[in-house]
């Protein structure tokens, strides 16, 4: 488990460095979306699924953190039994 006084070096961790993983440019944005849509796709529909399921892995952290903390604030002893929110309905 992650410390608070760990945060800071959380960034340090991303494993997603824009050094190996060059953000596209809007050129590049804008010839992604046309390549999509000449199949009959979007980005948002992509976009979309993408941050589903980051929101559903950090809302799933955030709640097992609660309970974690509950927990130990009412003597209760914490369960780390959590599967994805309603993953992929």
């Amino acid at each position: 488990m992650t410390k608070l006084k760990d945060i800071p070096n959380l960034m340090t961790k991303n494993p997603y460095p824009e050094s190996i993983f060059i953000p596209p440019t809007k050129k590049e944005y804008a010839k992604q979306r046309k390549a999509l849509e000449s199949v009959g796709l979007t980005v948002d529909k992509f976009s979309g699924d993408m941050g589903r399921h980051i929101w559903n892995y950090i809302a799933n952290k955030e709640i097992c953190l609660c309970e974690e903390c509950e927990g130990r604030l009412t003597g209760v002893e914490h369960k780390r039994v959590r599967k994805d929110v309603e993953r992929d309905k």
